[in-house]
C-alpha cells in the first residue's frame, strides 16, 4: 500500500511538474508554436513520460484551461455566502482577484488562448469558451438578481454589463502581471471593485460595505 502511495504522489508531482512547465511555455511562445518536445526538456523528461500522463499537447492545454475553471468555481461558491446580490458580487470580484495573484497563469494562459484559437473550433476553444460563459451567464444572474432587488440601478443592458464585468477583470490581471512596481495589489483591486459597483449604479454604497465582504473572504482564503 504504501509503495502505491508512493507511486501516486511521485505520479501527480510529474503531471504538476509537466503542466508547470507547459504553461509557462505557451505564455512565453504561444500554444501552436510550443511542442511537447520542449515541454518534455523544460521539465527534464523524456517525451514519452509526457505522452504517458497527456494523450498530446492538447490536453495538457485543456488541463490547465480546467485549472482556470476550477479558481473560477471556487469564488462562485465562495460568493454564495454572500448575504445579498450586490453583497456575492464584491465576495465573487475579491475571491477571485486573490486566487488571480496566488495563481496567475491559469487565467492568464486562458486568456492568451482564448485570443490565439478564437474561432478555431477545436476541443480546446471550446472548453475556453466553456468557461468564459459560464463566467458570462453568472454574472448576468447576478446582475439580474441585484436588479430585482433594487441594489443595482443601471438601465444598461445586463449582457454587456457582465461582459463590461469580466474585461474589467481580465484587463486588471494583465496590468499586474506586468510588474509595474507602482501599482499597490490592494488598492488596484479596490479600484476594480469601485468602478464595477459604481457602473451598476450600487445603491446606498458606502465604503464598510465592501471591506466587510471582503474581511470575510479573506479569512476563508
Amino acid at each position: 500500500m504504501i509503495r502505491a502511495m508512493t507511486r501516486t504522489a511521485r505520479g501527480i508531482n510529474t503531471v504538476n511538474l509537466i503542466l508547470d512547465h507547459a504553461s509557462r511555455r505557451f505564455l512565453a511562445n504561444g500554444y501552436r508554436a510550443t511542442t511537447v518536445e520542449q515541454i518534455a526538456k523544460d521539465a527534464g523528461l523524456s517525451k514519452g513520460a509526457v505522452y504517458f500522463h497527456f494523450k498530446d499537447k492538447a490536453a495538457l492545454a485543456v488541463r490547465l484551461v480546467q485549472r482556470a475553471d476550477e479558481q473560477l468555481q471556487d469564488a462562485m461558491a465562495n460568493a454564495v455566502q454572500g448575504r445579498d446580490p450586490q453583497d456575492q458580487l464584491i465576495r465573487f470580484l475579491h475571491r477571485r482577484s486573490l486566487l488571480g495573484q496566488e495563481r496567475p497563469v491559469y487565467w492568464l494562459l486562458m486568456l492568451m488562448l482564448s485570443v490565439e484559437l478564437a474561432g478555431s473550433g477545436d476541443a480546446l476553444d471550446a472548453q475556453i469558451q466553456k468557461t468564459y460563459r459560464r463566467l458570462q451567464n453568472y454574472l448576468e444572474e447576478l446582475i439580474r438578481a441585484g436588479v430585482a432587488a433594487g441594489q443595482f440601478t443601471s438601465e444598461l443592458p445586463v449582457p454587456e454589463l457582465a461582459a463590461i464585468i469580466v474585461a474589467t477583470h481580465d484587463g486588471m490581471l494583465l496590468q499586474w502581471s506586468r510588474g509595474w512596481k507602482h501599482l499597490n495589489a490592494e488598492q488596484l483591486l479596490r479600484a476594480m471593485r469601485r468602478s464595477v459597483l459604481n457602473g451598476l449604479g450600487a445603491a446606498n454604497l458606502t465604503p464598510e460595505m465592501p471591506q466587510r465582504a471582503i474581511a470575510e473572504v479573506v479569512e476563508t482564503v
